[in-house]
C-alpha cells in the first residue's frame, strides 16, 4: 500500500523526467544534436536503468574475448575522488580512478589500455592520441551518452527486474523511456536463473521485441561466483563461518550466493561504490577477530588500498565470470562487426 502511494505521488514528477528526456532523445533522432562517431571501432556497455545490471563483468567476458586485438576501455570512473582524463597505471588508486575500472586494470593490465574520463568523446580522442594503435574501443556504461555513438551498442537488461516492468524515475528506476531500447543492435539478459526450458525465454523475447529494434539480436546470461581467494591466490575452504562486506548495488543478493557456501556471522553492507575508511577496517576484526572476511571483487580493489597487513591476511574476494546463452553466436556478431567496420573503413 505504502508503496502504491509513494508511486502515485512521485508519479508526475515521472512524467515531467519522461518529457525532458524524450524531447533530447529526439532531438538526436533528427540529428539537430550531433552524436560523434568515431573512427576506431567501438562496442558500448549500456542499461535503461540505474542500478547494477552487470556492466563490469560484460566488460570484462569482452576484454577477454577481444584481447588479442589492440583494446582500449573508457570508463567514466563512478565515485572517483578526482575529475578528468586519466590513464590507470599500476600505481593508480581505486579512490582515483574508480573501483570497477581498477578491478578490470587489475584482471586484463597487460593486453589492454584503461583510461577514466566524464566525456566519453573527449576521452576517446586523447586516448586514440596517445595509443595510435588502438583498434578497439570498449565504453562501459555510455546508453545515454547520445553525444558519443559507438558502432554496436549493448543493452543489458536485468532478468530479475527487466526495464519493460519498470517505470521511469522517480517513480521507477529508468533512466529514459523504455522505447530507448530501440538504440540497442544487442540485447543481453543478465543475471537469468538456469532454464529448465525454453518457453520463459520466448516470454521474455516477446516482452522485450515491444520495445527493440526488429534487427536487435537477444541474448541470455547468468554470472558463476567463484570460490573466494585472497590476494596470494589461496581459497578459501567451504562451509566456514565468515564476515561479509559490500558495497554493491545488490547486496542481499550477494549475500545470498554467499550463503549456499559458507555460514555468515555478519553482514557489513554498505551502499554502491561506498569509499571504505580505516574505522570501517579497523571495526571488523575488533568485533569478529576470528573470521576470515568475504567481499566482492570490486570492494577488494579498495579495500586493499587501506587496510593494515593484519586484515588483508584474513581478506578473501569472490571473482566473477559471465556465461552467455549461445556464446559462440554473440561473440560472432561482435566479431563480425567489428571486421564489417574495418572493411568500409579501408574502402574510403
Amino acid at each position: 500500500m505504502i508503496k502504491k502511494i509513494v508511486f502515485v505521488l512521485l508519479y508526475p514528477f515521472a512524467v515531467l523526467y519522461n518529457l525532458i528526456t524524450s524531447i533530447r532523445n529526439l532531438l538526436f533522432d533528427l540529428k539537430l544534436f550531433k552524436s560523434f562517431e568515431p573512427d576506431v571501432f567501438s562496442v558500448g556497455v549500456g542499461n535503461l536503468t540505474v542500478g547494477g545490471t552487470g556492466k563490469t563483468p560484460v566488460t570484462d567476458f569482452l576484454i577477454s574475448f577481444l584481447a588479442e586485438n589492440k583494446v582500449g576501455v573508457i570508463s567514466r570512473g563512478y565515485g572517483r575522488s578526482t575529475r578528468g582524463f586519466i590513464e590507470l597505471k599500476e600505481a593508480s588508486a581505486a579512490a582515483e580512478v574508480g573501483d570497477e575500472p581498477k578491478m578490470l586494470f587489475d584482471r586484463h593490465r597487460n593486453s589492454t589500455k584503461f583510461f577514466v574520463s566524464e566525456s566519453r568523446v573527449g576521452g576517446y580522442l586523447k586516448a586514440v592520441s596517445q595509443y595510435p594503435e588502438t583498434n578497439l574501443f570498449i565504453f562501459d556504461d555510455v546508453y545515454q551518452h547520445r553525444h558519443f555513438k559507438p558502432q554496436l551498442m549493448i543493452l543489458l537488461n536485468d532478468y530479475n527486474r527487466p526495464f519493460y516492468k519498470d517505470s521511469l524515475l522517480p517513480a521507477g528506476r529508468l533512466r529514459e523511456s523504455r522505447s530507448g531500447a530501440k538504440r540497442a543492435n544487442i540485447i543481453l539478459v543478465t543475471k537469468c536463473p538456469k532454464f529448465s526450458e525454453n518457453s520463459e525465454k520466448r516470454q521474455i523475447i516477446d516482452e522485450i521485441r515491444k520495445y527493440a529494434s526488429e534487427t536487435a539480436s537477444i541474448y541470455f546470461s547468468h554470472f558463476i561466483s567463484g570460490d573466494p581467494v585472497n590476494m596470494n591466490g589461496h581459497k578459501l575452504a567451504l562451509k566456514q563461518k565468515i564476515v561479509l562486506i559490500s558495497g554493491i548495488a545488490q547486496n542481499d543478493q550477494f549475500y545470498r550466493d554467499v550463503a549456499q557456501k559458507y555460514e555468515i556471522i555478519h553482514h557489513y553492507a554498505y551502499a554502491d561504490h561506498y569509499q571504505y575508511t580505516r574505522d570501517d577496517l579497523e571495526k571488523i576484526p575488533n568485533e569478529h577477530p576470528a573470521f576470515a572476511v568475504v567481499t566482492t571483487e570490486k570492494d577488494f580493489v579498495k579495500i586493499r588500498d587501506i587496510a593494515p597487513p593484519t586484515f588483508l591476511d584474513k581478506l578473501y574476494f569472490v571473482p566473477l565470470s559471465l556465461k552467455i546463452d549461445k556464446e559462440e553466436d554473440f561473440k560472432s556478431e561482435v566479431l563480425t562487426s567489428f571486421m564489417n567496420h574495418n572493411k568500409i573503413k579501408r574502402a574510403f
